[in-house]
């Protein structure tokens, strides 16, 4: 499975504290960098767009916040692929992810078979602030 994590101003460490919970064993993984962050969505969809169609990705990851979530929703959209904001896990042999629901009273479960599948990652309280990516990933 191909999965590209987006990053915006170099600021990983959510994605990064995110990624090392999760089990991405035997997939292949690209870092796509917005620098600087545009004021408004709209400036790097062309963009991005045009980065998957180089580099086909299974799973868009965007950091945690409002400008990942338009980002991951607007992208998913334009490439007739499916959304899903706030997610907290992603498990990969079933590509379906977790959610809190109800002001995290309940966690839901989600998959879909539409690709690309867009995700925003959910905040994550105690994150590791110095987590760093992987080296190696495709640039």
């Amino acid at each position: 499975m191909n999965i590209a994590i987006v990053t915006i101003n170099q600021e990983n460490a959510a994605t990064a504290s995110w990624q090392a919970a999760q089990d991405f064993s035997g997939c292949t993984l690209a870092h796509w960098k917005i620098e600087p962050q545009p004021a408004v969505a709209e400036q790097v969809l062309d963009a991005l767009v045009e980065q998957w169609q180089r580099t086909p990705a299974d799973v868009v990851l965007f950091p945690p916040g409002t400008f990942g979530d338009e980002l991951s929703t607007r992208l998913a959209w334009r490439l007739h692929g499916a959304s899903i904001c706030q997610v907290t896990s992603l498990d990969i042999p079933t590509v379906s992810v977790r959610k809190s629901h109800w002001g995290n009273a309940l966690t839901a479960t989600l998959q879909t078979e539409k690709r690309p599948l867009c995700l925003s990652l959910a905040r994550q309280a105690g994150a590791d602030k110095n987590a760093t990516l992987p080296s190696g990933m495709q640039q």
